[in-house]
């Protein structure tokens, strides 16, 4: 608001040397040669010189158009579905990558590694109390409760009934 002010007080102040120097000009020129006007932007007229950068009121591009180097052209569309599509694919491979690589060095982990020492001494535990007669679920409940998951007292029992 301050600028518009200080454009309005400017314009006032110098509107008054503007006019004297115009009326010089028109004294200076003999009468009878044609002096042009200059063109008025915003008088909806289109007028040598306007175009759409320049004066948008007098030169309006039509819907679908857009102002590129002084003249309206019908605008491109965009390829944002081509960036989005590339997109998508590319997390899917990345993701699919990542699964695959994951699951093929578990499954490698799962294969290569030998039972532990741990599995070793709940073995041994076993083969101990089948010796003694002590049943297998009197012995499972044994492990259980010491912190052995059912898949170790499992993976004990087939070791130590081979």
């Amino acid at each position: 608001m301050r600028n518009l002010s200080v454009a309005f007080v400017f314009l006032l102040l110098t509107s008054p040397l503007f006019a004297f120097a115009q009326s010089e000009k028109q004294r200076a020129l003999p009468p009878h040669e044609d002096i042009p006007s200059p063109t008025t932007c915003g008088n909806r007229v289109v007028e040598p010189g306007e175009h759409c950068n320049n004066c948008p009121t007098d030169v309006v591009c039509i819907e679908g158009e857009v102002c590129i180097n002084n003249k309206c052209t019908l605008q491109q569309p965009s390829n944002n579905f081509r960036v989005i599509l590339i997109g998508i694919g590319t997390l899917f491979a990345t993701l699919a990558i990542v699964f695959f690589s994951w699951r093929h060095r578990n499954h490698e982990i799962g294969l290569s590694n030998p039972p532990l020492p741990a599995d070793q001494r709940a073995v041994s535990f076993i083969k101990d109390k089948l010796s003694r007669g002590v049943t297998r679920d009197e012995i499972t409940a044994t492990l259980l409760k010491k912190g052995w998951t059912k898949k170790q007292v499992s993976r004990a029992f087939e070791e130590a009934t081979q």
